[in-house]
């Protein structure tokens, strides 16, 4: 069973106490001890907040949190311990660290390891373009 991710309920508990669940408002993350390093404004409902560095699992990450309406949707991050590795090289990590958390994906591509729930996903995704490599945890609701 993942430490980080509680797949029946789509909580992920990301230490010190902090949960992040899908619907969740910044107000209640900063009491619950999340502190918010930058913010920006899309000024369409969404608003990024920024925090970090964490210790996620023995892994540094940033966190990106998207709120919708001041409602958490989304979170991504990515392995930040190694700046040598490449977006392959990462990529493999996430996978891997996916796969050890979650076991079997839903669905698996090249640049996409999708595992999907009831309330939401999970995906380590790669923009083989180049502007990223990332785990993100999105919820329907």
């Amino acid at each position: 069973m993942s430490k980080l991710f509680d797949v029946t309920s789509g909580k992920v508990c990301i230490g010190s106490g902090v949960v992040l669940c899908g619907g969740s408002t910044p107000q209640e993350l900063t009491l619950a001890g999340l502190v918010f390093t930058r913010e920006f404004d899309m000024e369409t409902g969404w608003v990024f907040r920024t925090t970090g560095p964490q210790d996620l699992m023995g892994h540094i990450v940033q966190l990106s949190l998207g709120f919708q309406y001041d409602r958490l949707k989304r979170v991504s991050f990515g392995f930040a311990e190694n700046p040598n590795l490449d977006m392959d090289d990462l990529f493999k990590k996430h996978e891997a660290f996916l796969y050890q958390e979650l076991g079997a994906p839903t669905h698996k591509s090249k640049h996409q390891t999708l595992y999907q729930y009831a309330w939401g996903e999970i995906v380590s995704e790669m923009d083989p373009r180049g502007s990223g490599c990332y785990i993100l945890v999105t919820w329907n609701a």
